[in-house]
């Protein structure tokens, strides 16, 4: 038996580690600022509330941390009255997206597009409230998953192009919340997409047991300064969560603009693609060989008209970093893939 080289046994142990031990997910923190215009419900979003709130997106779906292709956006803003939520959604079957009519409650909106929007007014992780809306602003609420509570939520919805969009309003008072400044709400948004044979269950903070999850839904925390935003760490964690702190604002997230986040997935791709061709050069794996040069190939491809979209986008929207970050992303995983091939290819010829 030939002696493992050392520099490769290590690596090979070190990335098993990590696939092994996995991180948290991440726990993700929306700063909602009170409004002071009228918010008129009718699903057209044109009001200025919208234009300068924080856009949320990276829906990934309910049973693994992958991005998903048809996303969703949304953006939150609230008076003293009302939590207001405006949902953007890709639909690229937009012609199947039917309007539809049905009584308050009824579990029939669920055969079609819905938002389904989660709250935890005391972030106790324990009592929560289900406020789920179709496409054509139909409601269906719950308190849990009893639907005689009444949350008296409106809804508008609106077709466009290869998308559809929601506008929804809801009371503070059902759901027992004084909007003062720094209140933290557990929250998420989620998305049943039912549309001819595409199903999907998408979330915006990832859940382990389905959406109806609440130690694992996001944060809303109302108009917070920056010394509330400081301070959230201990509450977010509480439950035992782990994951990196993430706060959404307009220009990126967690202080880092979607520009630099953008240049920075290029750059792990960049990176990822020499190992691979360092790789390629000690293999002795012919076949395998050929296989990494197809993969490098194709990548290349690939990569430039995205490389071109980073250095030519001067200020980057969150809808702009989600699509190109989803198409790096698809990249980094075929190379991610190879890439343990590889080595084991390289493993197996020192044994």
């Amino acid at each position: 038996m030939k002696v493992l080289a050392r520099p490769l046994l290590v690596s090979v142990l070190l990335a098993l580690v990590a696939c092994a031990s996995g991180d948290e997910y991440e726990l993700k923190v929306y700063p909602a600022q009170q409004v002071n215009e009228t918010i008129r419900i009718d699903g057209a979003l044109d009001e200025s509330a919208w234009q300068n709130a924080a856009m949320a997106t990276n829906f990934t779906f309910y049973n693994e941390p992958t991005l998903v292709d048809a996303q969703t956006y949304f953006r939150a803003t609230f008076d003293t009255s009302n939590l207001f939520l405006a949902v953007e959604c890709d639909e690229p079957l937009i012609d199947q997206v039917k309007p539809g009519r049905y009584a308050l409650d009824s579990t029939d909106l669920f055969g079609g597009e819905v938002i389904e929007i989660f709250a935890d007014p005391d972030h106790d992780h324990s009592k929560y409230f289900q406020i789920a809306v179709d496409s054509s602003g139909n409601v269906y609420d719950s308190m849990g998953q009893n639907p005689s509570w009444n949350s008296g939520a409106q809804a508008k919805g609106m077709k466009g192009t290869n998308r559809w969009q929601l506008e929804v309003s809801i009371p503070w008072k059902p759901l027992g919340v004084q909007p003062q400044a720094g209140v933290l709400i557990g929250l998420n948004i989620c998305r049943d997409r039912n549309v001819a044979n595409a199903k999907q269950w998408t979330n915006w903070s990832q859940t382990t047991k389905g959406f109806h999850d609440p130690l694992y839904f996001g944060h809303l925390v109302l108009s917070p300064s920056r010394e509330r935003l400081a301070a959230l760490e201990k509450e977010v964690r509480k439950g035992g969560r782990q994951g990196p702190l993430v706060i959404y604002s307009k220009e990126g997230v967690s202080s880092r603009t979607y520009a630099a986040m953008l240049k920075q997935s290029l750059s792990d791709v960049q990176t990822l693609t020499q190992e691979l061709l360092d790789l390629a050069r000690q293999l002795e794996d012919a076949p395998m060989k050929q296989e990494m040069q197809k993969v490098l190939g194709e990548a290349k491809e690939k990569l430039q008209p995205l490389q071109q979209s980073v250095e030519e986008t001067g200020e980057i929207q969150a809808q702009d970093w989600t699509r190109i970050n989803f198409d790096l992303t698809k990249v980094k995983s075929s190379l991610e893939k190879i890439l343990w091939k590889a080595r084991l290819s390289a493993l197996l010829t020192q044994l």
